[in-house]
């Protein structure tokens, strides 16, 4: 068989060094990239489940006007899980009335009607609780937003980052 020669006698091809400083550079770019790609998924499902919770308060508001007080998720319409009175979403923002392992978030309706003796006003809390792969995302934990209009997140980066 024969080999390529380039002048001075030396073979042709990548030496072992060569091929180790390559395969060092590819190392370090997927170990800057694959941390950028993953937050970038779990922000994408984070957004998903903040458009679900605006989606549901608008609903509560047109509810309230024609009641003067909130409604359920079923009372909304929802495909609610019966136990537990829950909806799930993706990350592509379908809601399922049961989890499944695509499920990215659980999200409920607590709500307290108005109570005349006591002077007790109507309002809602809508929350958005990570699940599955989601459930890693610490930065931002729980979801949620009032009727008052106030959001929250349980994570470390808090509301105005997780809500953006």
């Amino acid at each position: 068989m024969a080999q390529a020669r380039l002048r001075g006698g030396r073979h042709s091809g990548l030496t072992l060094i060569e091929l180790l400083i390559v395969l060092l550079i590819l190392g370090l770019i997927a170990g800057f990239a694959l941390p950028v790609m993953l937050s970038h998924g779990v922000k994408s499902q984070r957004q998903a489940a903040t458009a679900a919770l605006r989606a549901i308060s608008r609903q509560e508001a047109a509810w309230f006007t024609g009641t003067h007080e909130y409604a359920s998720l079923s009372q909304l319409g929802y495909p609610v899980d019966s136990d537990n009175a829950a909806i799930y979403i993706d990350g592509d923002g379908n809601v399922a009335a049961s989890a499944s392992r695509d499920s990215s978030y659980r999200i409920t309706v607590e709500r307290r009607l108005s109570d005349a003796r006591s002077g007790t006003l109507p309002y809602f809390l809508a929350t958005a609780t990570p699940m599955n792969k989601q459930a890693g995302d610490s930065r931002c934990g729980a979801l949620s937003l009032a009727s008052t209009g106030q959001i929250g997140a349980t994570g470390s980066l808090g509301e105005v980052v997780c809500w953006q």
